[in-house]
């Protein structure tokens, strides 16, 4: 069997939390360096994902990627 010995961490703005916990990470705490920060763990086995970023730059790749692709139709 293949032990796991290290998971994924992040820190992230307090107001992102809920997005990365809604997309599967798990909370640990508060940044010890940054109050306004604090840190996920991914604990699935599945590769580690980040929330959708929906302040536009997101959208915007995916608007060029589909642009690009019925250009190419």
């Amino acid at each position: 069997m293949n032990e796991r010995t290290h998971n994924p961490w992040v820190t992230v703005p307090e107001s992102e939390v809920l997005e990365w916990w809604n997309a599967g990470w798990h909370y640990v705490g508060p940044d010890a360096s940054n109050s306004a920060y604090s840190v996920m763990e991914w604990r699935s086995e599945k590769p580690a994902v980040q929330p959708f970023d929906g302040r536009g730059a997101e959208l915007r790749h995916i608007a060029r990627a589909i642009s690009s692709l019925e250009g190419a139709a």
